[in-house]
């Protein structure tokens, strides 16, 4: 679990302090929100990896909250619910709503670290280009140009479309493409 940025939103203070302790000795970075309100700003200052979300929160429910992810923010991290909701219909809510994964409290903390990184590692899978082995070269930027030019140079409109900050996507756009 290292280099793991997890956001942990929970209102149970003492079970968040366990989660939050247990993670962090299992090498993950976490920060912590007793709320939905507080957990709106922090997702929209920092990148997590993986967010552990209760469902029965004061105010804006898990269910909710985690469809306004989805839905308003289009973020795609991994979400796994942590609720003492067990009924079938409860799991399916969740999932419905963007919901990864859905662990019933009271659980085991070595069964929450392995879903964490199960989700995490196959929502990392192919999204990391080099991993810890960076290249010493411009290899990326040669990549890019000749898929430029394989993939935008036929046509008037570019469809390889660089995001700061974030990586690259293929759609069309109403621009049109500059042979940079």
């Amino acid at each position: 679990m290292n280099n793991l940025s997890i956001l942990l939103v929970e209102d149970h203070r003492q079970l968040a302090q366990t989660v939050l302790e247990y993670l962090e000795q299992e090498g993950a970075s976490v920060d912590y929100a007793g709320n939905t309100r507080l957990a709106r700003e922090l997702v929209q200052e920092h990148h997590y990896d993986l967010m552990l979300l209760d469902v029965m929160l004061p105010g804006e429910d898990g269910y909710s909250f985690c469809q306004y992810l989805r839905k308003e923010l289009a973020l795609d991290m991994p979400v796994i619910f942590m609720t003492a909701r067990d009924q079938l219909e409860d799991k399916l809510e969740g999932f419905d709503r963007g919901g990864d994964d859905y662990i019933v409290k009271p659980f085991a903390l070595p069964e929450l670290s392995a879903r964490v990184a199960a989700l995490v590692r196959r929502q990392r899978k192919e999204h990391e280009l080099w991993g810890d082995l960076v290249p010493d070269s411009d290899a990326l930027r040669s990549h890019l140009y000749n898929l430029r030019k394989a993939v935008d140079k036929p046509f008037d409109i570019a469809l390889l479309n660089t995001l700061p900050g974030v990586g690259f996507s293929i759609q069309e756009t109403t621009q049109t493409h500059s042979n940079a």
